[in-house]
């Protein structure tokens, strides 16, 4: 899986962020034991009118993988709960 395809599994953008632009990093994925696949994300968050740097969010994702499909998936709070969950 690519780091493309679990951008589009986690969406472009979060409900009302409407004042918001909202831009996504991610980290390579990690296969992690299981079919799981943890990818750990930045979202960064700057006011639509000026530009200027509003938040910076860092979370995790957990997917577990069969047949090549996403069948489940977790997000973990903070980027620090993502070696937990591996």
């Amino acid at each position: 899986m690519t780091r493309d395809r679990f951008a589009d599994a986690l969406g472009s953008a979060e409900p009302g962020y409407d004042h918001l632009d909202l831009r996504r990093e991610f980290d390579e994925p990690a296969l992690l034991a299981g079919g799981r696949v943890l990818v750990v994300t930045r979202t960064i968050l700057t006011w639509r009118e000026t530009a200027e740097h509003a938040a910076t969010i860092d979370r995790g994702a957990l997917f577990v993988l069969e047949g090549g499909l996403i069948t489940e998936h977790r997000i973990l709070r903070t980027r620090q709960d993502a070696p937990a969950a591996g």
